[in-house]
Protein backbone atom coordinates (compact mmCIF):
# COMPACT_ATOMS: atom_id res chain seq x y z
CA UNK A 1 0.00 0.00 0.00
CA UNK A 2 1.40 3.36 -1.20
CA UNK A 3 -0.36 6.86 0.13
CA UNK A 4 0.26 9.53 -2.40
CA UNK A 5 -0.11 12.25 -4.73
CA UNK A 6 -2.07 11.10 -8.01
CA UNK A 7 -3.35 13.91 -9.93
CA UNK A 8 -4.50 17.71 -10.19
CA UNK A 9 -8.30 18.77 -9.78
CA UNK A 10 -9.86 19.44 -13.33
CA UNK A 11 -6.49 17.62 -15.49
CA UNK A 12 -7.38 15.14 -17.96
CA UNK A 13 -5.56 11.69 -18.14
CA UNK A 14 -1.70 11.70 -18.38
CA UNK A 15 -1.72 9.24 -21.05
CA UNK A 16 -1.16 11.72 -24.03
CA UNK A 17 1.75 14.38 -21.98
CA UNK A 18 4.53 13.36 -24.65
CA UNK A 19 6.60 15.58 -23.76
CA UNK A 20 6.03 14.86 -19.68
CA UNK A 21 6.88 11.43 -20.27
CA UNK A 22 9.15 11.69 -22.55
CA UNK A 23 11.60 13.63 -20.39
CA UNK A 24 10.49 10.77 -17.62
CA UNK A 25 11.85 8.40 -19.65
CA UNK A 26 14.73 10.30 -20.15
CA UNK A 27 15.24 10.69 -16.54
CA UNK A 28 14.84 7.17 -15.56
CA UNK A 29 17.16 5.57 -17.79
CA UNK A 30 19.68 8.27 -17.63
CA UNK A 31 20.01 8.09 -13.80
CA UNK A 32 19.92 3.62 -14.28
CA UNK A 33 22.51 4.05 -16.69
CA UNK A 34 24.74 5.40 -14.71
CA UNK A 35 23.92 3.82 -11.67
CA UNK A 36 24.72 0.51 -13.59
CA UNK A 37 28.10 1.83 -14.71
CA UNK A 38 29.28 2.80 -11.37
CA UNK A 39 27.69 -0.78 -9.74
CA UNK A 40 29.68 -2.52 -12.77
CA UNK A 41 33.29 -0.66 -11.79
CA UNK A 42 32.72 -1.43 -8.42
CA UNK A 43 31.93 -5.20 -8.50
CA UNK A 44 33.56 -5.91 -11.68
CA UNK A 45 29.96 -6.62 -13.90
CA UNK A 46 27.72 -6.69 -15.38
CA UNK A 47 29.11 -4.23 -17.50
CA UNK A 48 32.39 -4.14 -19.06
CA UNK A 49 35.19 -1.69 -17.91
CA UNK A 50 35.15 0.08 -20.82
CA UNK A 51 31.83 1.28 -21.47
CA UNK A 52 31.02 1.66 -17.83
CA UNK A 53 33.81 4.22 -17.68
CA UNK A 54 32.15 6.59 -20.85
CA UNK A 55 29.40 6.19 -18.76
CA UNK A 56 30.72 7.72 -15.93
CA UNK A 57 32.48 10.13 -17.67
CA UNK A 58 29.05 10.98 -19.32
CA UNK A 59 27.55 11.47 -16.15
CA UNK A 60 31.05 13.76 -14.75
CA UNK A 61 30.79 16.38 -18.03
CA UNK A 62 26.92 16.53 -17.82
CA UNK A 63 26.78 18.03 -14.02
CA UNK A 64 27.04 21.71 -13.33
CA UNK A 65 30.57 23.10 -11.41
CA UNK A 66 30.67 26.35 -9.73
CA UNK A 67 34.86 26.25 -11.33
CA UNK A 68 34.21 28.05 -14.85
CA UNK A 69 37.08 25.92 -15.97
CA UNK A 70 35.05 22.31 -15.78
CA UNK A 71 31.84 24.70 -17.23
CA UNK A 72 30.42 23.22 -20.69
CA UNK A 73 27.45 24.58 -23.03
CA UNK A 74 25.56 21.31 -22.61
CA UNK A 75 25.72 21.51 -18.66
CA UNK A 76 23.02 23.59 -17.59
CA UNK A 77 20.33 21.31 -19.34
CA UNK A 78 21.89 17.77 -19.01
CA UNK A 79 22.07 18.30 -15.17
CA UNK A 80 18.35 17.75 -14.64
CA UNK A 81 19.39 14.15 -15.53
CA UNK A 82 21.69 13.44 -12.77
CA UNK A 83 20.34 12.77 -9.60
CA UNK A 84 21.21 12.40 -5.66
CA UNK A 85 19.52 9.07 -5.37
CA UNK A 86 16.71 7.11 -5.57
CA UNK A 87 15.08 9.82 -3.29
CA UNK A 88 15.27 12.52 -5.05
CA UNK A 89 14.55 10.64 -8.12
CA UNK A 90 11.39 9.09 -7.20
CA UNK A 91 10.05 12.17 -5.44
CA UNK A 92 11.20 14.27 -8.35
CA UNK A 93 8.90 12.33 -10.91
CA UNK A 94 5.94 12.52 -9.02
CA UNK A 95 6.39 16.39 -8.92
CA UNK A 96 7.16 16.44 -12.50
CA UNK A 97 4.29 14.17 -14.11
CA UNK A 98 1.49 15.52 -11.99
CA UNK A 99 2.78 19.48 -12.43
CA UNK A 100 4.28 19.14 -15.78
CA UNK A 101 0.85 17.07 -16.98
CA UNK A 102 -1.06 19.96 -15.68
CA UNK A 103 0.66 22.55 -17.62
CA UNK A 104 1.12 20.28 -20.74
CA UNK A 105 -2.85 19.77 -20.70
CA UNK A 106 -2.98 23.81 -21.07
CA UNK A 107 -0.43 24.68 -22.84
CA UNK A 108 0.82 21.87 -25.37
CA UNK A 109 3.84 19.72 -25.72
CA UNK A 110 5.85 22.66 -27.27
CA UNK A 111 5.00 24.99 -24.68
CA UNK A 112 5.94 22.62 -21.81
CA UNK A 113 9.61 21.83 -23.74
CA UNK A 114 10.35 25.75 -23.89
CA UNK A 115 8.98 26.16 -20.18
CA UNK A 116 11.86 22.74 -19.64
CA UNK A 117 14.22 24.25 -21.81
CA UNK A 118 13.88 27.55 -20.52
CA UNK A 119 13.79 27.50 -16.69
CA UNK A 120 16.44 24.80 -16.54
CA UNK A 121 19.58 27.33 -17.44
CA UNK A 122 18.76 29.25 -14.76
CA UNK A 123 18.50 27.00 -12.25
CA UNK A 124 21.86 26.07 -13.39
CA UNK A 125 22.59 29.32 -13.08
CA UNK A 126 21.82 29.54 -9.35
CA UNK A 127 23.95 26.39 -8.82
CA UNK A 128 26.97 28.17 -10.12
CA UNK A 129 26.63 31.38 -7.82
CA UNK A 130 25.49 30.05 -4.99
CA UNK A 131 26.21 26.02 -4.96
CA UNK A 132 24.78 22.90 -4.84
CA UNK A 133 23.21 20.45 -7.37
CA UNK A 134 19.54 20.82 -8.35
CA UNK A 135 19.14 18.57 -10.85
CA UNK A 136 15.51 17.45 -11.39
CA UNK A 137 14.06 19.42 -8.26
CA UNK A 138 15.30 22.88 -9.92
CA UNK A 139 13.15 21.80 -12.90
CA UNK A 140 10.21 21.07 -10.46
CA UNK A 141 10.59 24.43 -8.55
CA UNK A 142 9.86 26.22 -11.76
CA UNK A 143 7.17 23.94 -13.02
CA UNK A 144 5.73 24.43 -9.31
CA UNK A 145 6.05 27.93 -9.28
CA UNK A 146 4.35 28.37 -13.00
CA UNK A 147 1.38 25.98 -12.07
CA UNK A 148 0.96 28.64 -8.94
CA UNK A 149 1.12 31.71 -11.36
CA UNK A 150 -1.64 30.47 -13.84
CA UNK A 151 -3.71 28.89 -11.20
CA UNK A 152 -2.75 29.54 -7.63
CA UNK A 153 -5.85 27.49 -6.27
CA UNK A 154 -4.91 24.47 -8.08
CA UNK A 155 -5.69 21.38 -5.87
CA UNK A 156 -3.65 17.94 -5.66
CA UNK A 157 -5.83 14.80 -5.01
CA UNK A 158 -4.00 12.45 -2.83
CA UNK A 159 -4.79 8.90 -2.26
CA UNK A 160 -4.17 5.25 -0.92
CA UNK A 161 -3.02 2.74 -3.59
CA UNK A 162 -2.82 -1.07 -3.19
CA UNK A 163 0.11 -3.13 -5.44
CA UNK A 164 0.36 -6.64 -6.60
CA UNK A 165 3.20 -6.10 -8.67
CA UNK A 166 0.77 -3.43 -10.31
CA UNK A 167 -1.87 -1.33 -8.71
CA UNK A 168 -5.01 -3.04 -8.20
CA UNK A 169 -6.96 -0.74 -6.43
CA UNK A 170 -7.56 2.89 -5.42
CA UNK A 171 -9.09 4.90 -2.71
CA UNK A 172 -9.06 8.74 -2.61
CA UNK A 173 -7.92 10.43 0.50
CA UNK A 174 -7.94 13.86 0.42
CA UNK A 175 -7.24 17.26 -1.22
CA UNK A 176 -4.09 19.85 -1.30
CA UNK A 177 -3.50 23.16 -2.33
CA UNK A 178 -0.82 23.69 -4.60
CA UNK A 179 1.10 25.94 -2.11
CA UNK A 180 0.89 23.07 0.38
CA UNK A 181 2.05 20.24 -1.78
CA UNK A 182 5.10 22.77 -2.90
CA UNK A 183 6.17 23.24 0.69
CA UNK A 184 5.36 19.83 1.51
CA UNK A 185 7.74 19.01 -1.62
CA UNK A 186 11.00 21.44 -0.28
CA UNK A 187 10.46 20.18 2.90
CA UNK A 188 11.36 16.90 1.91
CA UNK A 189 14.46 18.09 -0.41
CA UNK A 190 16.01 20.04 2.93
CA UNK A 191 15.37 16.57 5.12
CA UNK A 192 17.19 14.46 2.30
CA UNK A 193 20.03 17.12 1.84
CA UNK A 194 20.69 17.35 5.56
CA UNK A 195 20.72 13.20 5.94
CA UNK A 196 23.08 13.00 3.35
CA UNK A 197 25.38 16.04 4.49
CA UNK A 198 24.44 17.63 1.05
CA UNK A 199 24.34 21.50 0.40
CA UNK A 200 21.08 22.80 0.13
CA UNK A 201 20.72 24.48 -3.58
CA UNK A 202 18.35 27.30 -1.94
CA UNK A 203 19.52 30.21 -4.81
CA UNK A 204 19.16 27.29 -7.89
CA UNK A 205 15.44 26.61 -6.50
CA UNK A 206 14.71 30.21 -6.04
CA UNK A 207 15.93 31.39 -9.51
CA UNK A 208 14.10 27.93 -11.16
CA UNK A 209 10.72 29.40 -8.74
CA UNK A 210 11.18 33.30 -10.20
CA UNK A 211 12.07 32.11 -13.98
CA UNK A 212 9.19 29.66 -13.20
CA UNK A 213 6.78 32.55 -11.93
CA UNK A 214 7.30 34.64 -15.00
CA UNK A 215 6.72 32.20 -17.46
CA UNK A 216 3.16 31.31 -15.69
CA UNK A 217 2.50 35.07 -15.30
CA UNK A 218 3.18 35.47 -18.82
CA UNK A 219 0.94 32.45 -20.04
CA UNK A 220 -2.30 33.50 -17.92
CA UNK A 221 -4.38 33.99 -20.86
CA UNK A 222 -3.09 30.69 -22.92
CA UNK A 223 -5.65 27.71 -22.82
CA UNK A 224 -5.61 24.95 -25.19
CA UNK A 225 -8.82 23.71 -26.18
CA UNK A 226 -10.13 20.23 -25.30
Amino acid sequence: MLIHAFAVDGQPSLRRMWCTWSLTAIVVLAFLAERLAGWSLMHHGPLPQEPSLVLVDLAADGRIYQDPILFEPWQPWTQVLLQGGWWQLLAGLQVLILVGGALEAELGWGAMLAACLAVLPVSALGAVLFGGEPALTGLDCGLLAMLLARAPRTRIRWGLSYYLFTEVGHVRLFTMGLTAMAALYLAQELLRLWLQGQVVPSGAWALAMIAGAALGFSTRWIRRDP
